[in-house]
C-alpha cells in the first residue's frame, strides 16, 4: 500500500492542493501527535492533585487561581488556564494541546522554511517530560507560554499587528498570557532588544519600534509581578525546605556548577536522539567548512563528548545499575572524593561542549546574520534552563524545564538539515530521527502506564 502511495505522488510538487513537503511535514506530526495524545491521560502528580483541589472548591477556578496567587504562584493566568482545562473532560485539553503544538510548529517550520525536517525534529522531541508534573500542568505551564511568545513574535516579524486590528489584539493577549511565565518574560525582552538590534544594523530587517517598546513594557511587568508576588514569597521557603534544604548556604559558583553539570547530564545520562543529531549535524558541516586542522578536532568534540559521555551512562547507569531515569548531580560535593573530581570533570566538558558548539556555528555559517541568530537562539535555550539557578527547584523542576532549550536546539537542527546537500547524510539523520520518534511514542507509552 505504501509503495502505491509513493508511486502515485513522487515526482509531484503537490498533494492534494498543498505542497509535497509541507502535506508531509504535516501528516507527520499530525499521526505523531494524535498517537501521543491518545495514550497521554492527565491522571497523576499535579493533574491529580489539581482536579482533587477544583473538585473541592466546586469548580470555581477563578477562586482557586486568586488564591493561589496570594499563597503560591505568580502565573496568575497560566494557573487559571490549568484550573480550567484540569476541570473538563480530558479530550479537550487534548484537542487544544495539539492546536497549541499545531501553532508552534507551523511558525517554526516556516520561520526555518523546512516542513518535514522540523516536523521529524519536534516529533522526535521526548514528549514524556512533559509528564513528570502532569500533562495538562506541564503542558500549560512550558509549551503553552513558549508557544503564545513565539506566535506573537512571528506577528511582529510579520507585521500582521500593524495592517489588523484583530492581528493587535491577539498580539497583545498572547503576549500578556507570555509574560505570567517569567522565563518567557527574560527570553522576550531578549528577543525585542534583539530585534532593535538587527533593525538598526540590517536594512532587511526592521522591526516598529513603538510594538517592540509595549511588548518589553508588558514583559518588564511580568517581572515586576514576578517579584512582587505574595505567593511567590511564602511558596519559596517551602521549596528550599522540600527540594533544595542546602540553597541557601550554596555560593553562587555551587548554583552554576549543579546547574552545568546536570544539564549535560540530562543530555547524555539517558541516550537522547536530538542531542545526538545535534552534535553530529555540526560535525557534519563544521567538518566541510573547516580547513585547518586544529578546527577540525574542535568539530568533532561535539559528537565526541555526545557518544562518550552517552555510552558511559548506558554502561554504569542503565546496564550496571539498572537505572532508567536521569542521573541528578550532588547538591553538595566533599573535597578530595572520587565524586568531586568526577563533577568538576563534568563541569569542565560541559564549558568545553559549549565553546566547541559556538566555535561550529560560526565556521558553518561563517560571516553572515544567520550566526548570530543561531547563537543568540542557543543563548536563548540556555537561559531558559539557567535562570533556575536563582530558584531552589532548579533539580526538582524536572526534565520539563528544558523544553525551550530543545526548541531551540531543534530550531537549529532544521537549519542544518537544510544546508546539507548530499542525499545519503540526509537519509542517516532521517533514520536517526524516525528511531527518535519511535522511542518517544514509546516513552510516553511506558511513562503512562508506570505513572497511571
Amino acid at each position: 500500500m505504501f509503495r502505491e502511495i509513493y508511486k502515485k505522488y513522487n515526482g509531484k510538487e503537490k498533494i492534494l492542493g498543498i505542497k509535497k513537503e509541507v502535506f508531509i511535514g504535516w501528516t507527520i506530526f499530525l499521526v505523531v501527535f494524535v498517537i501521543i495524545h491518545l495514550i497521554a491521560e492527565p491522571t497523576f502528580v499535579d493533574d491529580k492533585k489539581f482536579r482533587l483541589i477544583s473538585e473541592k472548591n466546586n469548580y470555581d477556578v477563578l477562586s482557586i487561581a486568586i488564591k493561589r496567587y496570594s499563597t503560591w504562584t505568580s502565573r496568575f493566568l497560566i494557573d487559571l488556564t490549568n484550573f480550567v482545562f484540569i476541570s473538563l473532560p480530558s479530550f479537550i485539553w487534548k484537542v487544544i494541546d495539539i492546536v497549541v503544538l499545531a501553532f508552534c510548529y507551523k511558525v517554526l517550520a516556516k520561520l526555518s522554511n523546512h516542513y518535514i525536517g522540523m516536523a521529524l525534529l519536534i516529533c522526535a522531541y521526548p514528549f514524556q517530560h512533559m509528564a513528570s508534573a502532569g500533562w495538562v500542568a506541564s503542558t500549560i505551564n512550558y509549551v503553552w507560554p513558549f508557544t503564545a511568545a513565539l506566535v506573537a513574535f512571528y506577528i511582529l516579524y510579520k507585521k500582521k499587528n500593524e495592517k489588523n486590528i484583530i492581528y493587535a489584539c491577539i498580539y497583545i493577549l498572547l503576549m500578556i498570557f507570555a509574560s505570567f511565565s517569567e522565563i518567557m518574560c527574560v527570553l522576550n525582552i531578549i528577543t525585542l532588544l534583539a530585534c532593535i538590534y538587527f533593525s538598526k544594523k540590517y536594512d532587511d530587517c526592521s522591526f516598529n519600534i513603538r510594538w517592540i517598546i509595549l511588548s518589553i513594557i508588558i514583559s518588564v511587568g511580568g517581572l515586576i509581578n514576578t517579584i512582587i508576588c505574595v505567593g511567590n514569597k511564602q511558596r519559596i521557603p517551602y521549596e528550599i525546605k522540600t527540594h533544595m534544604p542546602e540553597y541557601n548556604i550554596l555560593s553562587w559558583f555551587d548554583k552554576i556548577r549543579i546547574c552545568t553539570v546536570s544539564t549535560l547530564q540530562h543530555f547524555t545520562s539517558l541516550p537522547n536522539i536530538l542531542f545526538l543529531t545535534f552534535s553530529l549535524l555540526l560535525l557534519i558541516l563544521g567538518w566541510e567548512n573547516s580547513k585547518k586542522i586544529y578546527e577540525k578536532v574542535i568539530n568533532v568534540i561535539p559528537l565526541l563528548l555526545s557518544i562518550a559521555l552517552s555510552a558511559y551512562y548506558f554502561v554504569v547507569n542503565v546496564l550496571i545499575n539498572r537505572n532508567f531515569h536521569y542521573v541528578f548531580t550532588d547538591i553538595i560535593l566533599k573535597k578530595g572524593t572520587k565524586n568531586y573530581y568526577f563533577n568538576y570533570v563534568l563541569f569542565i566538558l560541559a564549558l568545553i561542549y559549549f565553546v566547541s558548539v559556538i566555535w561550529n556555528i560560526l565556521i558553518v555559517y561563517g560571516n553572515s546574520k544567520k550566526r548570530i541568530i543561531m547563537i543568540l537562539i542557543l543563548l536563548g535555550g540556555l537561559i531558559s534552563r539557567f535562570i533556575l539557578i536563582a530558584s531552589p527547584t532548579m533539580l526538582a523542576s524536572g526534565p520539563r524545564m528544558y523544553f525551550v532549550l530543545y526548541m531551540s536546539i531543534i530550531w537549529i537542527c532544521a537549519n542544518m538539515i537544510k544546508k546539507i546537500k548530499q542525499k545519503s547524510i540526509k537519509t542517516v539523520i532521517v533514520l536517526l530521527l524516525a528511531v527518535g520518534i519511535v522511542a518517544n511514542i514509546g516513552m510516553v507509552y511506558i511513562t503512562q502506564i508506570h505513572q497511571g
